[in-house]
């Protein structure tokens, strides 16, 4: 794929010993990604409307830049599949999973901020608040869940448990009142103060079940900047 914006995204090379661009007309970066049975899953921003086929598109551009997931394959570097994820303002998708299902199929579950309402879940108040989507194979949102306080908060990393059926999202927030107002139990928050100063920014944890409602959510961090940049399970449980 040729160059064709004002910023394109560049996966890692691939087994063709060239990385591929994700190219389109506006501004594309990525910023997180994942391998699993011989396809790239990639995650990002972009402000582009991918009109050129292939790939497969699902959704269509909500306005300003939105969350995007691709599919490439490893072996040619083929752009296979692209679903925009996301609302009317800016959102920023930021790691990507894959979770396996009981049914036999495999769902990918994406995180990263969002400034736009969500309409699966009440949106969080104000600034940019953490998203966790669930998308099936096929492309399709089956839920979104929306937290966040009154400042700007953001997913960072994500992995998944198969065996509680839960994706662990990690990140940061900038919002003293995070625990209150993101509708997840704080009970069993295992750090519930956030940190006061100037440069506020702690790191959370949270845990929401893919069966939707429910979940918890804890600070981590100490008295400087804190952010969670990676989230493993035991890999028995993938």
């Amino acid at each position: 794929q040729a160059k064709q914006g004002q910023t394109d995204g560049q996966t890692p090379e691939l087994a063709s010993g060239q990385p591929t661009l994700i190219s389109g007309s506006g501004s594309d970066e990525l910023f997180g990604s994942t391998v699993h049975q011989s396809k790239l899953l990639v995650v990002g921003r972009t402000t582009s409307s991918f009109t050129y086929g292939p790939p497969i598109v699902t959704n269509a551009p909500k306005g300003g830049a939105d969350a995007f997931v691709a599919s490439l394959s490893t072996d040619s570097g083929s752009l296979l599949r692209l679903t925009y994820v996301g609302g009317a303002l800016d959102d920023v998708g930021r790691a990507i999973a894959v979770m396996p299902t009981a049914g036999g199929t495999e769902e990918i579950v994406v995180t990263g901020s969002r400034e736009s309402s969500s309409t699966s879940d009440p949106p969080a108040p104000q600034g940019k608040n953490v998203f966790a989507t669930w998308l099936t194979s096929a492309g399709q949102e089956r839920l979104t869940r929306v937290f966040g306080g009154t400042a700007d908060d953001e997913g960072l990393s994500v992995d998944v448990d198969t065996t509680y059926g839960t994706a662990y999202i990690g990140g940061r927030t900038a919002s003293a009142d995070f625990l209150a107002k993101s509708n997840l139990a704080s009970s069993r928050a295992f750090d519930p103060v956030i940190e006061a100063g100037s440069d506020l920014r702690e790191g959370f944890l949270a845990a929401l079940p893919a069966a939707g409602g429910g979940g918890w959510v804890s600070f981590v961090g100490g008295e400087d900047v804190d952010e969670l940049w990676a989230v493993s399970t035991p890999r028995s449980n993938r």
